[in-house]
Protein backbone atom coordinates (compact mmCIF):
# COMPACT_ATOMS: atom_id res chain seq x y z
CA UNK A 1 0.00 0.00 0.00
CA UNK A 2 1.18 3.75 -0.76
CA UNK A 3 2.04 5.26 1.91
CA UNK A 4 -0.52 8.20 1.29
CA UNK A 5 -2.99 5.42 1.23
CA UNK A 6 -1.59 4.46 4.93
CA UNK A 7 -1.96 7.70 5.96
CA UNK A 8 -5.60 7.92 5.14
CA UNK A 9 -5.62 10.29 2.66
CA UNK A 10 -6.86 9.67 -0.92
CA UNK A 11 -4.76 11.03 -4.30
CA UNK A 12 -6.48 14.33 -4.72
CA UNK A 13 -5.70 15.12 -1.46
CA UNK A 14 -1.80 14.12 -1.31
CA UNK A 15 -1.10 15.75 -4.32
CA UNK A 16 -2.52 19.09 -3.30
CA UNK A 17 -0.21 18.63 -0.04
CA UNK A 18 2.76 17.90 -2.30
CA UNK A 19 1.89 20.60 -4.65
CA UNK A 20 1.60 23.40 -1.37
CA UNK A 21 5.15 22.06 -0.15
CA UNK A 22 6.78 22.50 -3.48
CA UNK A 23 4.82 26.26 -3.65
CA UNK A 24 6.66 26.80 0.29
CA UNK A 25 10.20 25.30 -1.44
CA UNK A 26 10.14 28.15 -3.71
CA UNK A 27 12.87 30.49 -3.91
CA UNK A 28 10.70 33.96 -2.97
CA UNK A 29 10.48 36.11 -6.14
CA UNK A 30 8.39 32.59 -7.53
CA UNK A 31 7.16 32.12 -4.06
CA UNK A 32 4.49 35.25 -4.34
CA UNK A 33 3.49 34.22 -7.77
CA UNK A 34 2.51 30.81 -6.75
CA UNK A 35 0.74 31.50 -3.75
CA UNK A 36 -2.07 32.52 -5.78
CA UNK A 37 -2.31 29.00 -6.17
CA UNK A 38 -3.31 28.27 -2.66
CA UNK A 39 -6.54 30.22 -2.26
CA UNK A 40 -9.75 28.03 -2.55
CA UNK A 41 -13.03 29.46 -3.46
CA UNK A 42 -15.81 27.72 -2.16
CA UNK A 43 -19.55 28.74 -2.36
CA UNK A 44 -22.50 27.05 -0.73
CA UNK A 45 -26.09 27.42 -1.28
CA UNK A 46 -28.90 26.02 0.34
CA UNK A 47 -31.51 24.11 -2.14
CA UNK A 48 -35.46 23.13 -1.04
CA UNK A 49 -37.59 20.96 -3.10
CA UNK A 50 -34.57 20.17 -5.37
CA UNK A 51 -34.02 24.16 -6.35
CA UNK A 52 -31.26 26.19 -5.19
CA UNK A 53 -32.57 29.05 -3.41
CA UNK A 54 -30.16 30.85 -1.20
CA UNK A 55 -26.31 31.17 -1.22
CA UNK A 56 -24.92 30.74 2.23
CA UNK A 57 -21.28 31.46 2.12
CA UNK A 58 -19.39 32.77 -0.56
CA UNK A 59 -15.78 33.54 0.51
CA UNK A 60 -11.74 33.07 -0.30
CA UNK A 61 -9.41 32.09 2.14
CA UNK A 62 -6.19 29.71 2.31
CA UNK A 63 -6.32 26.21 3.83
CA UNK A 64 -3.95 25.01 6.15
CA UNK A 65 -1.98 22.39 5.44
CA UNK A 66 -3.32 19.86 8.44
CA UNK A 67 -6.87 20.92 6.90
CA UNK A 68 -6.93 18.34 3.87
CA UNK A 69 -7.21 15.07 6.45
CA UNK A 70 -10.66 16.50 7.50
CA UNK A 71 -12.09 16.50 3.79
CA UNK A 72 -11.93 13.16 3.46
CA UNK A 73 -15.22 11.34 5.49
CA UNK A 74 -14.53 8.56 7.65
CA UNK A 75 -14.54 5.01 5.91
CA UNK A 76 -17.23 3.66 8.59
CA UNK A 77 -19.43 6.68 7.92
CA UNK A 78 -22.92 6.26 5.94
CA UNK A 79 -23.89 10.04 6.38
CA UNK A 80 -22.51 13.25 4.99
CA UNK A 81 -22.31 16.02 7.42
CA UNK A 82 -24.87 18.90 6.64
CA UNK A 83 -24.21 22.81 7.32
CA UNK A 84 -26.68 23.72 9.71
CA UNK A 85 -27.52 27.50 9.74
Amino acid sequence: MVAWRAAGLNYVNYSNIAARLLRKALKPPLRAQAARREDSHIKLTKWQNGKPYRDIHKHTRKLQLNEARYCIPPANSSQLSTISE
